[in-house]
């Protein structure tokens, strides 16, 4: 059997080079020398990082053209040393941080603004996914549920603004417009099917559904479009603030420097 060090090697020899360094430690592979082109610093990357058990590539690889310009000269104090550097402080790098102050870990995270949330968090639409709308059994789906299951306790937890105000799935009568199908039928699958499927997959996922006919709906929503047929209305679907729930995890574990 071809060991982790072999595969690696034959990636980079199948390239054309036989001089690049090459250290494994941890099923970290390391990779040093010198290159022909950026293309083979991406396609060389991106095969070791495909072999099985790999948990990352370090590129040191170098190739014509590739020095880097450096714009700005950062504060050059040291702040100090730690186990772990997180770089950005949006909503997922202050996560990860509150999550990693429960252990005994030195963590520091590093952001460029003068806030944290100011750069991809700023653009969050706020919605708190249940996951039903995501494709089944994918891992965005799973971290949707699960992150929909958590929130609740989080906000309590760290005291930022949540609420439940639900959502309406409409299905009308365009939802199979692209699947050439006659009207009568159409309107069967719409009606009488894909609702109560929408509902089973709910049930399996542990998230509560509820089917809303045509009365109902236009009493709940008057202004609604006079296409919609039913309604799929998901009690739990919530809201929140980006920018709250950022600082909230930030102030529970990090000290600004």
């Amino acid at each position: 059997m071809m060991t982790l060090d072999k595969k690696v090697k034959k990636i980079i020899t199948k390239k054309g080079y036989k001089k690049i360094e090459i250290q494994i430690d941890n099923n970290i592979v390391y990779i040093k020398g010198k290159i022909r082109s950026y293309k083979d610093y991406i396609d060389i990357g991106e095969e070791i990082g495909k072999l099985k058990n790999i948990k990352g590539v370090v590129n040191n690889l170098i190739f014509p053209n590739n020095i880097k310009k450096i714009k700005k000269s950062g504060n050059k104090e040291i702040i100090n040393k730690a186990d772990i550097v997180i770089i950005g402080g949006g909503v997922v790098g202050c996560s990860i941080a509150r999550e990693l102050s429960k252990y005994k870990l030195d963590v520091i995270l590093v952001e460029k603004t003068s806030d944290v949330g100011c750069g991809t968090t700023k653009a969050n639409n706020a919605m708190i996914h249940t996951g039903i709308g995501e494709k089944n059994n994918t891992l965005k789906q799973k971290l949707c549920l699960k992150g929909h299951k958590m929130f609740e306790k989080l906000s309590k937890e760290l005291q930022f603004p949540y609420k439940k105000n639900g959502l309406l799935l409409l299905l009308t009568k365009d939802s199979l417009k692209k699947i050439r199908l006659p009207n009568f039928i159409s309107v069967f699958l719409i009606s009488r099917i894909i609702p109560y499927y929408i509902l089973f997959m709910g049930k399996k996922l542990g998230i509560p559904l509820k089917i809303i006919r045509k009365k109902e709906l236009i009493q709940r929503e008057p202004e609604i479009t006079n296409k919609s047929l039913i309604a799929i209305y998901s009690p739990t679907y919530g809201i929140t603030c980006p920018y709250l729930f950022t600082i909230a995890l930030a102030e529970n574990n990090l000290k600004m420097v």
